[in-house]
């Protein structure tokens, strides 16, 4: 070692004793832990990396789990869409006629219900899921009254339906990208919004009763007339039609599969024509979407996305688990899958959702001591 070098690790040994020294005198804690590290690069980094994230980065994060949560929401429906299409090919108009429109139809008034509430919020990725599901339920039950298979309603009805619904779902679009405002728009608006959000009131009610007690015929729809009428006389209609049509989807969904699971334990052997796919891609989605939805705090968001995820999603595949096909005496899904299904889920759960959980409370406690500070 040359007598240079020895200089010059002295002078950097003399720098940093004198660095510590003065931090020690002024206190501060961020020279000391620099003069502690050396230079502080690695310390800072450390620090960085145990730190909570920002409301920034979860904002980016949030933002980026949704997008991909896009993917499986609009696998949803396009696999039916392409066995139409392969049915009608073939001439089968018949098999087209298996699919139930009448579920579709409700699922498709729950997303139409949605669309408008997260336009209004101008909540991105979750307008375009339901917009998605609106033009993809449209799609399907289109091809189902081609074919033959709507019975019972009167083509007028069928006209003025989609109508409503081309114009509903064009209208919320327009007012996500700020197009439905002025004074002729907001009027537009709240008129869409009223309209929609008495039929969701009054079919919503109508629609759980045939899914979970049938035996109660239209009284439902009966009730939920005199309900609105007596709330009108009283002048105690909803005055935020856009927050009751999302409570009004969110209790129409979680229906869906209560009944749906129901089914599956009573009658294991029609389980034989469910999608497993389906059921995997309405829990990746529903739990890709709920970090967004904690992050903005929708409260309707929020109970849509746990029920979607561990009721409609993985509840479904619970069944399938527990069941045994007639035929074969073998599961309806192997313990491979879904005992895979279940860690991914439950640990997405606990590390994705703990974590972002516990930087909002960083967040919230960092808040209120500021706060006592500066009272103080």
């Amino acid at each position: 070692m040359t007598s240079g070098m020895r200089v010059r690790m002295v002078d950097a040994r003399a720098r940093r004793a004198f660095e510590r020294a003065r931090a020690l005198r002024a206190g501060d804690a961020e020279a000391r832990l620099a003069a502690r590290d050396g230079d502080g690069d690695d310390g800072d980094a450390e620090r960085r990396a145990r730190a909570p994230k920002t409301e920034e980065e979860w904002d980016a994060l949030t933002e980026w789990l949704s997008l991909c949560a896009m993917a499986p929401l609009t696998l949803l429906t396009f696999p039916q869409i392409w066995k139409n299409y392969v049915n009608a090919m073939a001439g089968d108009l018949a098999a087209i006629g298996a699919v139930s429109w009448q579920g579709y139809a409700a699922g498709m008034l729950g997303n139409l219900l949605l669309l408008s509430y997260f336009a209004d919020k101008r909540e991105p990725t979750a307008t375009a899921a339901q917009a998605i599901g609106v033009t993809t339920s449209f799609m399907l039950i289109t091809q189902i009254a081609w074919s033959g298979n709507v019975h019972n309603v009167a083509p007028i009805a069928m006209a003025s339906a989609s109508a409503f619904i081309v114009g509903g779902a064009s209208l919320s679009v327009a007012r996500y990208f700020n197009y439905a405002h002025g004074a002729r728009g907001e009027k537009l608006w709240s008129m869409y919004q009223t309209a929609l959000g008495v039929i969701g009131l009054t079919v919503t009610p109508q629609i759980i009763s045939n899914a979970l007690t049938p035996g109660l015929g239209w009284l439902p729809v009966e009730l939920s007339i005199l309900g609105l009428v007596a709330a009108h006389r009283a002048d105690k209609l909803p005055t935020k039609w856009s927050e009751c049509s999302g409570w009004t989807a969110t209790a129409l969904f979680m229906s869906m599969p209560v009944a749906q699971i129901a089914s599956n334990l009573h009658s294991p052997e029609s389980l034989q024509g469910l999608s497993v796919l389906t059921s995997v891609f309405i829990t990746g989605g529903n739990a890709l979407m709920l970090s967004r939805a904690i992050f903005v705090k929708d409260l309707v968001w929020i109970a849509g996305s746990v029920w979607g995820a561990f009721v409609g999603g993985w509840g479904i595949l619970a069944t399938l688990f527990i069941s045994h096909s007639p035929l074969t005496g073998e599961r309806y899904i192997t313990e491979v899958e879904f005992y895979t299904i279940t860690v991914l889920l439950f640990s997405y759960t606990v590390i994705v959702i703990g974590s972002q959980l516990r930087s909002m409370l960083s967040d919230e406690s960092s808040a209120e001591s500021s706060i006592d500070a500066s009272s103080r």
